[in-house]
């Protein structure tokens, strides 16, 4: 039996969640971040717009791999241009 694999990709509405539930759907365009690697994706993002004026995204990596996650940090800016990406959180 062939082995299934779940792969993310995350997307973001610049609209807030009360608009998104209150229309019962997304309906402004999604702007997707790139995509991954072969057997790798991001997920669960967290994001807030920081006071340097740029969307700080954290988010899960995933090898498949090496069987390993960590936590980056992508920053994006006003046109949502990804301007930085950094691992934040690792372990062993």
């Amino acid at each position: 039996m062939p082995r299934r694999k779940d792969i993310w990709r995350c997307g973001l509405v610049m609209e807030p969640i009360e608009a998104v539930l209150s229309k019962g759907g997304i309906t402004d365009p999604v702007h997707w971040l790139p995509e991954e690697p072969a057997f790798q994706f991001i997920a669960d993002p967290f994001g807030w717009r920081g006071a340097d004026g740029l969307l700080h995204i954290f988010a899960e990596h995933y090898d498949y791999r090496t069987r390993h996650g960590t936590i980056e940090l992508l920053s994006l800016d006003d046109q949502l241009q990804l301007q930085s990406r950094r691992p934040c959180l690792t372990e062993a």
